[in-house]
């Protein structure tokens, strides 16, 4: 038993010491040399990565292209991984430098579908598109396809240019290279979003179209949206209409979208009618949907219908603050301050706070009825500012109440008022402006009138001259008129020539001697000046005479 125990023993151990040799050949010691390759590495391999610390990734990451060059001159552009110059691509193309981009693009020893989207746009936005054709082209002759990021990015550089025949030769290059029309489409989506200009976005629909994309839905959503923020609401139904030519339906979104180009443009009647053919449709509106009709409620109808709209908001899509927030204007807007009163306290028992920036809305629904509430609002809001500038965060309870109060008081004005005068903002401002037209015509008749009646008095007076002149004289008398105007035009000429210099008046004048012109002047009579004074009329007089 004891031999056996021994041999077992040994033969362990044994074993170790070959598991233990074994083991150590196989990791090699830190002070051998490292064994030679024959083969050699793959380029992904032999390629460079900038660390955190050198100069290339610090101007990488602050997107120098002044500092990338720099920091280039010391590297071997071609010990760069395709990541590494794809990056160094990327700043010189979003800096503009056409030049940097094509002379690093040339240094790159292998390309790829993003290196070849960045030349190609980078050459767009610099306006050389012959160049971007060229690139286009050896992009078809080169491994990498066409994928939509770079269908996108080209499409939107060339809605915002005239159309070329550069640009239709890469249209015609993107319409031959991207066979798969119907894919993609939300990429394409999003570079009609981030466009900011609605020609433009038209422009890039008609790109699409152009080579092969079917519009989707969504697609004609951001171009009704985009022209319901324009306030352009017939190119908004003209897209609207297009859903259907397209074999689509229009959705909530589209819906939304064309009540709010309507709201836009004040034809407020329109807004509910599409709401009545969202019901026949049986699409149910959503808060979006509520929000736009309670804008648009206040111009079309009585306060009971901004009522109804709340409680089958809340009744359908549930209680919000926005809601409230929303409803609070329509109600001030048509003088309904009971309905005020309501929607706070409604608003107070749900627990729903609402948000500063309700408060200058309903100032400015406000302003032309109770313009000095206006301003007190507006003054409370200034000063809750002061210390709090959000204007999207709740108001606190002493806020709250101090606007239930401000209510309250406006209501309590409203009931204890003559009938009529809840609503006597908008029949005092009619009636300021129809009194001012009213003057302003009577102002007019009265010119029109006195100017008339001076033309008359003048034909008149023609008339009368006319009537009192002699009669036509014989051809004898005729001869003898005309002698005599003949020798009355003579006269003052000849009485003319016959004047002294007036030289010589003024040397006798000055030879005059004191004495004389006193006398002269002592020669005129008060008596008759005074008689001369008596003789004139008084000034009121003569202007009533005339």
């Amino acid at each position: 038993m004891l031999c056996r125990l021994g041999l077992l023993a040994r033969s362990t151990a044994a074993s170790a010491r070959a598991s233990t040799v074994r083991y150590t050949a196989t990791i090699p010691r830190l002070t051998d040399p490292p064994p030679e390759s024959t083969t050699s590495p793959p380029a992904a391999a032999r390629s460079f990565q900038p660390t955190r610390k050198s100069p290339l990734h610090a101007a990488l990451t602050s997107k120098d292209a002044a500092a990338t060059k720099a920091a280039l001159q010391k590297l071997d552009v071609a010990k760069l991984s395709v990541a590494t110059n794809n990056h160094v691509l990327k700043v010189f193309g979003d800096s503009g430098d056409l030049a940097a981009t094509e002379a690093h693009f040339a240094a790159m020893p292998q390309h790829d579908i993003v290196s070849f989207t960045t030349i190609v746009k980078t050459s767009i936005r610099a306006d050389r598109l012959d160049r971007a054709v060229d690139y286009f082209e050896r992009l078809q002759t080169s491994n990498s396809t066409v994928d939509i990021l770079l269908v996108a990015g080209v499409l939107s550089l060339l809605s915002l240019r005239p159309h070329s025949d550069a640009a239709q030769r890469l249209l015609d290059l993107l319409q031959r290279s991207y066979p798969k029309k119907d894919t993609g489409i939300e990429r394409l989506n999003d570079g009609l979003a981030h466009i900011d200009d609605l020609a433009a976005k038209e422009r890039y629909f008609t790109l699409m179209q152009s080579i092969g994309v079917a519009p989707s839905e969504a697609t004609i959503n951001i171009l009704i949206d985009a022209c319901a923020k324009a306030g352009n609401a017939s190119r908004a139904q003209h897209y609207f209409d297009m859903v259907r030519t397209c074999g689509l339906e229009p959705s909530i979104v589209s819906y939304t979208s064309l009540i709010e180009a309507y709201l836009r443009a004040k034809q407020f009647e329109r807004c509910f009618e599409l709401a009545d053919r969202m019901k026949a449709d049986n699409i149910d509106p959503n808060q979006a949907t509520f929000l736009q009709l309670l804008k648009a409620a206040p111009h079309v109808g009585q306060p009971e219908r901004v009522t109804e709209l709340l409680n089958t908001a809340v009744s359908c899509v549930g209680a919000s603050a926005q809601l409230f927030a929303v409803a609070l204007p329509s109600f001030a807007r048509l003088g309904d301050f009971g309905g005020m009163r309501s929607c706070l306290a409604d608003a107070q028992q749900r627990g729903l706070s609402l948000r500063l920036s309700t408060v200058p809305s309903i100032a400015d629904a406000l302003k032309r009825a109770h313009p000095a509430v206006a301003v007190s609002l507006r003054r409370a809001v200034d000063f809750c500012r002061s210390y709090n500038p959000d204007a999207n965060r709740p108001l606190s309870s002493t806020e709250f109440a101090e606007v239930v109060r401000i209510v309250e008081d406006l209501r309590k004005e409203s009931e204890t008022a003559k009938p009529g005068k809840a609503q006597a903002f908008r029949v005092v401002q009619d009636t300021l402006e129809t009194e001012q037209a009213v003057a302003a015509n009577e102002m007019s008749e009265r010119k029109q009138s006195a100017k008339k009646s001076m033309m008359a008095d003048a034909e008149l007076a023609a008339t009368s001259t006319e009537s009192t002149a002699p009669p036509p004289a014989s051809s004898t008398a005729k001869a003898a008129t005309a002698k005599s105007a003949k020798e009355h035009a003579a006269k003052p000429a000849k009485e003319k020539s016959q004047k002294k210099p007036a030289a010589d008046v003024a040397k006798e004048k000055s030879e005059m001697k004191p004495a004389e012109a006193a006398k002269e002047k002592s020669e005129i009579k008060p008596v008759e000046v005074a008689k001369e004074k008596s003789e004139k009329k008084p000034t009121v007089k003569v202007a009533k005479e005339k």
